[in-house]
């Protein structure tokens, strides 16, 4: 999975022999019908001059040629990268699959070297940008999450890598420095699809790999040759899950395809920001983007975080543009000092009460809570305010920009929107 197209203009694919992408295609079978030609970001696959009829099966892989954190724990290496650490404090399941993908990457014979060989050198997601384009991001939610999936992942590397080179086998060389394996993680995270699509295989990660676990519903699966499929937001597409460890699993399309045209996937309703940080692309009007406001009080130790939460565009049917979690955490604020105060006259004592109303339950907003969210939220879109006309200029790409630049402006006029849509809600509650 990598990057959507642009909602209009043509596409002309041209034929493409590359033995790297014969390769993809031995994976899928029966025979697809489908080609590897260029798209406008980087590869896609097309449909057949014929077209393709809706609820055609596209593609099908067995579900054993699939790269699973599972399986690359109970490989050998993966197993003796286990044993070089006691019970329960070994590597988490998805750093096995990172070592086993950087090292199939450098080892031809590597099972899935042809597959590993043919994914991009460079990945395109925002924590791989090089400084230069990283500063593109400065100020904004996004730079800070790639800061901190990047700390993160150092950490592991300082933690997990040297006990492995230490083993002396020679085995873990081509991990030395940790390049492979930052290549590797976000490749995995650009690509992943939910490992729910093999039965059994979302329980075979964390607890049977031995080491830490970690969140076992972010853990994925690799798929060869339909990772090549973009994204087109509102795709419609049909999934047929493998039933067991050597079962299928298919892709249908759900709608008919023109000759020539590209086959897309659906990526889900995710925002800006989650696009940039796994795929190195924004789309211009996002509906499913959002502001993540991270709150707290206090400063220094004697800091509490309230929690992040996300505040989403307004006007977006079934979706809820202040979340219920957040007027409570504003109110429990003042419930505190209410209670600091004897109860009575404190600063949520007297003030109006409105009602959210939905999902799980009513919860009663008060004027104290609208008051300080939108002070917090107006300082918040300053910064955009600041910079909104030259980030539209910019995300029109009418100065020649760079796709990053592009992307960043968008991501920019998106957290912009977001929060102006909010001010403006919360100014209409008071």
């Amino acid at each position: 999975m990598k990057r959507s197209r642009p909602a209009d203009g043509p596409l002309h694919p041209s034929a493409d022999d590359d033995p790297a992408h014969l390769a993809l295609l031995a994976y899928a079978s029966p025979a697809t019908s489908l080609t590897i030609a260029p798209s406008p970001f980087g590869l896609g696959a097309f449909a057949p001059a014929a077209g393709i009829p809706a609820g055609s099966l596209l593609c099908s892989i067995s579900s054993s040629l699939c790269m699973t954190v599972g399986r690359s724990a109970r490989t050998p290496l993966g197993r003796l990268a286990l044993a070089a650490f006691p019970p329960g404090r070994g590597p988490p399941a998805e750093f096995l699959l990172l070592l086993d993908m950087a090292l199939g990457r450098a080892d031809p014979a590597h099972r899935d070297h042809a597959f590993l060989a043919s994914l991009p050198a460079k990945p395109a997601d925002a924590p791989s940008w090089p400084a230069c384009d990283r500063r593109l991001l400065a100020g904004t939610n996004l730079a800070a999450g790639c800061a901190a999936s990047s700390a993160a992942l150092e950490a592991d590397i300082a933690r997990f890598l040297p006990a492995l080179l230490a083993l002396g086998s020679g085995k873990f060389g081509a991990l030395r420095g940790g390049k492979g394996i930052r290549w590797a993680r976000a490749c995995y995270r650009s690509r992943r699809f939910p490992a729910s699509l093999i039965q059994g295989e979302a329980g075979d990660g964390p607890g049977a790999a031995g080491g830490d676990g970690g969140d076992e519903k972010d853990v994925g699966i690799l798929l060869p040759f339909m990772d090549l499929l973009n994204h087109r937001r509102g795709a419609k597409i049909e999934w047929e899950k493998a039933d067991s460890d050597d079962g299928r699993i298919s892709f249908r399309a759900s709608e008919d395809v023109r000759g020539g045209e590209e086959v897309f996937n659906n990526y889900g309703s995710k925002s800006n920001e989650e696009l940039l940080m796994c795929y190195g692309f924004a789309l211009r009007d996002n509906p499913d983007d959002a502001y993540r406001l991270k709150l707290g009080v206090g400063g220094g130790e004697e800091r509490v975080e309230l929690g992040v939460f996300s505040i989403r565009r307004g006007g977006v049917e079934g979706v809820e543009q202040f979340p219920k979690a957040l007027w409570r955490a504003l109110a429990s604020l003042y419930e505190e000092e209410e209670e600091e105060e004897g109860g009575e006259g404190g600063a949520g004592g007297g003030g109006e009460e409105g009602g959210v109303e939905g999902g799980e339950g009513d919860v009663a907003v008060g004027i104290e809570e609208v008051e300080l969210l939108l002070a917090t939220l107006s300082r918040r879109l300053e910064p955009f305010d600041e910079t909104r006309a030259a980030d539209e200029i910019c995300e029109r790409g009418e100065r020649g920009e760079t796709q990053r630049e592009a992307a960043v402006a968008m991501y920019r006029c998106g957290q912009g929107e977001v929060l102006r849509q909010a001010v403006q809600t919360l100014k209409a509650m008071l």
